[in-house]
Parts: C-alpha cells; sequence; structure tokens
C-alpha cells in the first residue's frame, strides 16, 4: 500500500514538471521568434533556426511519448501491485479469521480439557475411596469368618455335648422304665432337701402313660433320689415329679402328678407336694 502512494506521488511530480517545462519552452520559442523577426534582416537565419528548433521540439516530443510509455508502463506495474496487495491483504484477513477461529475452538478445547481434569480427579477420589471401602469390607469378612469359624466350632462343640446328654438322657429314661414301681405312691416318704433346689425340665419323654422328666440339676446340687420337685410355668402349676436316677449335673425322673402341659424349659422347685 505504502509502495502505491509513492508510485501516485512520483507520477503527479512528473507529470507536473512535464507540463511546465512545455509551456516554458514554447514561450522562449515564441519569444525568440518574436526578437528575430523584429530584426527584420535575418529572416532567412530565423527559418533556419524555427527548423532546428522544429526538430528540437519533435525530438523533445519523441522523449516525452517515451517518458509517457515508461509512465504508463510504472501504472501497470502500480496497479498490478495494487492488485498483489489487495490479494495478500485478503490472504491476510483469511488468515486472521482463521487464527480467531482457532484461538475460540482452542478456549473451548481448553475448557473441555479443564472439566475432563476434574472429572478425572473425581472419578480417581471415588476410586481410592471405593478401594478403601473395599479393604475394610475385606477386612470385616475375615474377621466375619473368623467368627464364623469360631461359632460353628461353638456349635460342634455344643452339638457333641447335647448328644452326651441325649445319650445320658435316654440311658436314664431306660433306667426308670425297668425301675420297680412302687405299690402305693401315696404312702413313700418324699425326701426333702433342706436347701432350696431350683432348675428347668431338659426333656420330656412319654412311655405308655407315663411321663419321665430330665432336669438340669444333680448331686453336686444336693439332688438325691426321691427327691420331689414342683414343676411349673411361671405362676402356673403344671405337676409334681420324684428323682428316680441322681447324676453330677443331671437328675431324671417320674411324674406322679400332672396338672398341666410339661414341656421343656419348664422351671423345677424343690419340695414338692407330698
Amino acid at each position: 500500500m505504502i509502495l502505491a502512494v509513492i508510485a501516485a506521488i512520483l507520477t503527479m511530480v512528473y507529470t507536473k514538471n512535464q507540463d511546465n517545462y512545455k509551456q516554458k519552452y514554447r514561450q522562449e520559442l515564441a519569444r525568440r521568434a518574436v526578437a528575430e523577426l523584429n530584426e527584420g534582416g535575418r529572416e532567412l537565419d530565423l527559418q533556419t533556426r524555427i527548423q532546428e528548433q522544429v526538430g528540437q521540439i519533435e525530438s523533445r516530443d519523441a522523449i516525452i511519448r517515451t517518458l509517457n510509455s515508461d509512465k504508463d508502463t510504472l501504472l501497470s506495474s502500480i496497479n498490478a501491485l495494487n492488485i498483489t496487495i489487495a490479494e495478500e491483504k485478503a490472504k491476510n484477513d483469511a488468515s486472521e479469521a482463521r487464527f480467531t477461529q482457532l484461538t475460540t475452538t482452542n478456549q473451548r478445547l481448553s475448557g473441555t480439557n479443564t472439566a475432563l481434569s476434574n472429572e478425572i480427579k473425581q472419578r480417581r477420589a471415588n476410586e481410592l475411596r471405593l478401594e478403601k471401602k473395599n479393604a475394610e469390607l475385606v477386612t470385616t469378612l475375615r474377621d466375619r469368618d473368623t467368627q464364623v469359624d469360631t461359632y460353628d466350632a461353638q456349635v460342634r462343640l455344643l452339638q457333641d455335648q447335647v448328644k452326651d446328654q441325649e445319650a445320658r438322657i435316654e440311658e436314664l429314661t431306660e433306667k426308670l422304665a425297668k425301675a420297680p414301681k412302687p405299690s402305693d405312691s401315696s404312702t413313700q416318704v418324699a425326701v426333702q432337701p433342706k436347701v432350696l433346689i431350683q432348675g428347668q425340665v431338659t426333656s420330656v419323654t412319654k412311655i405308655n402313660k407315663e411321663v419321665f422328666i430330665a432336669i438340669n440339676v444333680g448331686r453336686n446340687d444336693k439332688v438325691t433320689k426321691g427327691t420331689r420337685f414342683v414343676i411349673h410355668k411361671g405362676d402356673v402349676y403344671l405337676g409334681t415329679a420324684e428323682i428316680m436316677e441322681v447324676d453330677d449335673n443331671t437328675s431324671a425322673g417320674r411324674v406322679i402328678i400332672e396338672q398341666g402341659q410339661i414341656a421343656q424349659g419348664a422351671s423345677v422347685l424343690s419340695g414338692g407336694l407330698p
């Protein structure tokens, strides 16, 4: 753009100087012609000079035509340069538009990248929290497995104890069934311990019409053969049993008075009805 302005200024200066030069030259020729005409005797020489001057003018006109041709060429170059400048400006505008577009895209991608980075951080934090929770659950599960193993061992031990007790109860029941029955139970003297003995019925067995029970107190609790126990459920009297077989921690006897439904878990109390 600056080159175009400089070229235009040079063209204007050149054209103005050319016109001034022509005008001054013609004025000088006219002045000389007038001077020579005034001399009168020099007409022939003046004619010759005029022809020379005309030749000079034609020579100068040829120079002027050459300069005009050069001027036209220069103007053509200036126009071509202006076209090139316009094209370059268009390319520059397109580049600026593309740069603006890329800047906007970069800003949008930067925002997206920040959001994705935050999301990744959040997911990583969640992952760490879940890993910690999983570790806690694994530890808890191991503890539970250990507890289960312990409980299984305890259950097996209790089952073995129950089997032993059931076998003992069955043995006592068989002994009770084989024991001779008194001819008149009302004439028997019940054995009443001096201390109060309390326990629970652990099993109930019916053989024909006879009811036999096993309780969880025995010789270590001062229970002896013939001891009578009142069987009750809370305040409800269920019956009376007389002990026929005694072990260290268990006893078995026959129900001699039945007033209610006797079941496992019923309470027994020494000092039954006579």
